[in-house]
């Protein structure tokens, strides 16, 4: 089930938001989607690599992204 906004660091964020994230460094994207898990709520978030000039997606526990 999608979800159209969830709390994250202290604010609400939705699709389309931008959020960050540290996985081994910091990184920030854009909220694509928003799904509820067992254990919480997952981000699927739209990246761009301004070095390759690739698009992809990543997903991230909300509890560990901060609002951007």
């Amino acid at each position: 089930m999608n979800f159209s906004s969830v709390l994250v660091d202290g604010g609400f964020v939705k699709a389309g938001d931008g959020v960050g994230f540290k996985d081994g460094y910091e990184q920030y994207g854009e909220v694509a989607k928003i799904t509820r898990e067992s254990w919480g709520y997952m981000l699927t978030i739209n990246m761009y690599n301004s070095t390759t000039g690739d698009n992809y997606t990543v997903q991230q526990r909300a509890e560990d992204c901060w609002k951007n």
